[in-house]
């Protein structure tokens, strides 16, 4: 598999799940979600990675964090970036 270029991703934060959507390269949807320790994307709607990185009711990453467990599928090194204020 390809390593996906992300052009944009909007970090919506949370906790359980913590979430966040953006858009590839090619204009496809994204959507993280880590929820009970699960690690999981979705590109258009397609689920391309999911792993257990944590424990059952852990619910809360770091976008460092998902970026580091990501690095072998998704490019994140020229995104533009937004955080949801809370």
């Amino acid at each position: 598999m390809n390593i996906i270029k992300v052009k944009s991703i909007h970090w919506l934060g949370g906790l359980c799940p913590t979430q966040a959507e953006g858009v590839t390269e090619n204009n496809e949807s994204i959507f993280i979600k880590y929820r009970d320790g699960k690690l999981r994307v979705d590109i258009s709607n397609f689920l391309i990675f999911s792993k257990k990185i944590g424990e059952d009711k852990d619910g809360d990453i770091s976008y460092d964090n998902v970026v580091k467990e990501l690095f072998n599928i998704l490019d994140f090194s020229n995104i533009e970036f937004t955080k949801e204020e809370m």
